[in-house]
């Protein structure tokens, strides 16, 4: 009996930590990202502009730096830093509704689709393009435009920001982080 109640109270020990730990760490994971984002921009001062969660479990930290140009980083919450793309236009100068097959109207906007899919389309169209890939997820980017994940045939994930006009404005290989981070170590007690 003893023994029964030693291990239901290591037990509610061990899942009361483990969700105050947990809480604990969101913020600061939030935190460690937007410093690993500010601290790879060269380009400083550097203000952070906003940051959403990318749909894959990390985040998407938008950055400005001294010049007022944007920048797009993907991070972790251990600092991890993904990719750090200045964001420079429209990468396919007004012809992303050409590359779709479909006319905008006069306004931009491309009319009978919602407004990710005609990002998500656009992205799927420019990865497939370059080799056969599939769209992992879709999610706003938290400026009025959306980030499209796919993977290749080996796994291999790419990162896609476009528009609701289908303008491109970014479109990388994610890989291995592109910063030096020291990950977290997680021991058992």
């Amino acid at each position: 009996m003893l023994t029964r109640i030693l291990i239901a109270a290591g037990l509610s020990l061990a899942f009361a930590q483990g969700a105050a730990t947990a809480a604990e760490l969101a913020p600061n994971g939030v935190e460690k990202a937007g410093e690993a984002c500010t601290a790879m921009n060269q380009y400083g001062p550097v203000e952070t502009v906003k940051t959403v969660e990318d749909g894959l479990g990390d985040f998407l930290i938008w950055v400005q730096d001294k010049d007022g140009d944007l920048w797009m980083c993907n991070a972790n919450g251990e600092g991890a830093v993904f990719t750090n793309v200045l964001m420079q236009g429209d990468l396919l100068k007004g012809d992303g509704a050409l590359f779709l097959g479909v006319q905008p109207a006069a306004d931009g906007h491309i009319a009978g689709y919602p407004p990710e899919q005609v990002a998500e389309a656009l992205c799927a169209a420019v990865g497939n393009y370059i080799e056969p890939m599939q769209v992992v997820v879709t999610v706003s980017d938290g400026m009025g435009d959306y980030l499209t994940w796919m993977k290749n045939a080996n796994e291999e994930l790419w990162v896609c920001n476009a528009s609701a006009e289908a303008k491109l404005y970014g479109f990388e290989p994610v890989d291995m982080p592109v910063n030096d981070f020291a990950p977290v170590e997680l021991r058992d007690a």
